[in-house]
Protein backbone atom coordinates (compact mmCIF):
# COMPACT_ATOMS: atom_id res chain seq x y z
CA UNK A 1 0.00 0.00 0.00
CA UNK A 2 1.40 4.03 -1.07
CA UNK A 3 2.14 5.60 1.85
CA UNK A 4 2.05 9.19 1.50
CA UNK A 5 3.56 10.43 4.61
CA UNK A 6 6.68 7.51 4.36
CA UNK A 7 6.97 8.42 0.98
CA UNK A 8 7.27 12.52 1.95
CA UNK A 9 9.79 11.55 5.47
CA UNK A 10 12.01 8.89 3.16
CA UNK A 11 12.52 11.97 0.20
CA UNK A 12 13.88 14.40 3.47
CA UNK A 13 15.74 12.21 4.28
CA UNK A 14 17.28 11.75 0.80
CA UNK A 15 17.48 15.56 0.15
CA UNK A 16 19.08 16.36 3.29
CA UNK A 17 22.46 18.24 2.62
CA UNK A 18 22.03 19.03 -1.13
CA UNK A 19 21.89 22.19 -2.64
CA UNK A 20 18.46 23.18 -3.93
CA UNK A 21 16.40 26.28 -5.35
CA UNK A 22 14.05 27.73 -1.98
CA UNK A 23 10.52 27.09 -2.60
CA UNK A 24 8.62 30.47 -2.25
CA UNK A 25 7.84 29.94 1.42
CA UNK A 26 11.21 29.65 1.92
CA UNK A 27 12.14 32.70 -0.12
CA UNK A 28 9.59 34.43 1.75
CA UNK A 29 11.09 33.77 5.46
CA UNK A 30 13.79 36.09 4.41
CA UNK A 31 11.26 39.51 4.16
CA UNK A 32 11.45 41.88 6.53
CA UNK A 33 8.22 44.29 6.40
CA UNK A 34 9.48 47.28 7.94
CA UNK A 35 11.79 48.24 4.96
CA UNK A 36 12.84 48.39 1.81
CA UNK A 37 15.38 48.24 -0.89
CA UNK A 38 16.11 45.95 0.22
CA UNK A 39 13.23 44.30 2.09
CA UNK A 40 15.74 41.20 3.73
CA UNK A 41 16.61 39.94 6.52
CA UNK A 42 19.99 38.81 5.18
CA UNK A 43 22.60 40.17 2.87
CA UNK A 44 20.69 39.91 -0.55
CA UNK A 45 20.86 41.85 -3.62
CA UNK A 46 17.56 44.50 -3.50
CA UNK A 47 15.47 42.71 -6.37
CA UNK A 48 14.11 39.36 -8.18
CA UNK A 49 15.05 36.08 -6.85
CA UNK A 50 13.87 32.66 -8.38
CA UNK A 51 11.92 30.20 -6.29
CA UNK A 52 11.76 26.61 -7.17
CA UNK A 53 7.89 27.00 -6.90
CA UNK A 54 5.58 26.35 -10.19
CA UNK A 55 2.84 28.66 -11.09
CA UNK A 56 0.26 26.02 -10.98
CA UNK A 57 -2.22 28.27 -12.99
CA UNK A 58 0.46 28.09 -15.66
CA UNK A 59 3.03 25.54 -15.56
CA UNK A 60 5.33 28.28 -17.80
CA UNK A 61 5.87 30.53 -14.71
CA UNK A 62 7.29 30.30 -11.65
CA UNK A 63 7.22 32.30 -7.96
CA UNK A 64 9.75 34.80 -7.06
CA UNK A 65 10.31 37.21 -4.17
CA UNK A 66 11.25 40.96 -5.38
CA UNK A 67 13.24 41.85 -2.52
CA UNK A 68 12.70 45.70 -2.92
CA UNK A 69 10.34 45.72 -1.37
CA UNK A 70 9.28 42.19 -0.43
CA UNK A 71 6.33 40.97 -2.44
CA UNK A 72 5.93 38.10 -4.64
CA UNK A 73 4.76 37.17 -8.10
CA UNK A 74 5.20 34.97 -11.24
CA UNK A 75 6.90 35.42 -14.33
CA UNK A 76 8.35 33.47 -17.55
CA UNK A 77 10.49 31.34 -16.63
CA UNK A 78 13.18 32.43 -19.24
CA UNK A 79 13.31 35.62 -17.36
CA UNK A 80 16.59 36.50 -15.61
CA UNK A 81 16.52 36.23 -11.79
CA UNK A 82 19.02 36.32 -9.06
CA UNK A 83 19.44 33.08 -7.12
CA UNK A 84 19.86 31.67 -3.62
CA UNK A 85 20.46 28.30 -3.16
CA UNK A 86 19.34 26.33 -0.04
CA UNK A 87 19.82 23.42 1.93
CA UNK A 88 18.03 21.06 4.98
CA UNK A 89 20.27 20.48 7.54
CA UNK A 90 20.56 18.58 10.88
CA UNK A 91 20.56 22.47 12.64
CA UNK A 92 17.70 23.99 10.02
CA UNK A 93 18.19 25.47 6.75
CA UNK A 94 21.27 26.77 5.60
CA UNK A 95 21.26 29.81 2.49
CA UNK A 96 23.90 29.52 -0.12
CA UNK A 97 25.28 32.45 -1.55
CA UNK A 98 24.24 34.80 -4.30
CA UNK A 99 25.03 32.91 -8.16
CA UNK A 100 27.81 34.45 -9.81
CA UNK A 101 24.94 36.33 -12.50
CA UNK A 102 21.46 36.28 -13.02
CA UNK A 103 19.48 33.27 -15.10
CA UNK A 104 16.39 31.72 -16.33
CA UNK A 105 14.41 29.64 -14.27
CA UNK A 106 15.54 26.46 -15.79
CA UNK A 107 18.97 27.34 -15.25
CA UNK A 108 19.06 28.44 -11.99
CA UNK A 109 17.52 24.94 -11.33
CA UNK A 110 20.45 23.12 -13.11
CA UNK A 111 22.71 25.90 -11.08
CA UNK A 112 21.76 24.68 -7.67
CA UNK A 113 21.78 20.99 -8.16
CA UNK A 114 25.21 21.76 -9.80
CA UNK A 115 26.06 23.06 -5.94
CA UNK A 116 25.74 19.28 -5.48
CA UNK A 117 28.67 18.29 -7.62
CA UNK A 118 31.14 20.29 -6.14
CA UNK A 119 31.05 18.64 -3.11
Amino acid sequence: MYDHEEYIKQNKRQSKGRWRLPKIEELLSLVDYTTHNPASIADITSRHYWSSTIYTSYTRYAWYVDFYYGNSSSNHKTCNYYVRSIRDTDNGLEWGEDAPSRMSWHKAMEYAEGLNDEN
